[in-house]
């Protein structure tokens, strides 16, 4: 492990010691991926597509800048359960290409929530 250290340029904390960490962690990977693909959307904006992160339950959608586009614009979303519903992008900011949008009908959708990522130091799993 230290030669991977020192390959990647970060200490590594709290690797695998053996078949049950991993174990663990397979399992762990099974829940968030579940997680993670049920927030995510297909998105398309004109002729333009891209995807983005559902990060709240009214449907706030983030994704980069150049997909959402200038605000008031119309956007379709494909939900990972097949839906397609309608909505329009809210704005975006080039210096760190991102973008928000809104899915206007519905409710209650799967979301991310947004990390804290002040308490984290390089090499740290997450």
């Amino acid at each position: 492990m230290v030669f991977l250290s020192a390959v990647i340029g970060v200490a590594i904390d709290n690797l695998p010691t053996g078949i049950a960490d991993l174990k663990l962690m397979q399992e762990h990977i099974r829940k968030v991926t579940a997680k993670l693909q049920a927030a995510t959307v297909g998105v398309q904006v004109g002729a333009a597509q891209g995807s983005g992160v559902i990060i709240n339950k009214e449907g706030i959608v983030l994704t980069a800048a150049h997909v959402s586009g200038q605000p008031k614009r119309q956007v379709m979303f494909q939900l990972a359960d097949g839906r397609k519903l309608f909505g329009e992008t809210l704005g975006l900011d080039r210096s760190v290409d991102g973008g928000l949008m809104k899915i206007t009908e519905g409710k209650d959708f799967p979301y991310l929530e947004m990390g804290d990522s002040s308490a984290l130091h390089v090499g740290q799993w997450v």
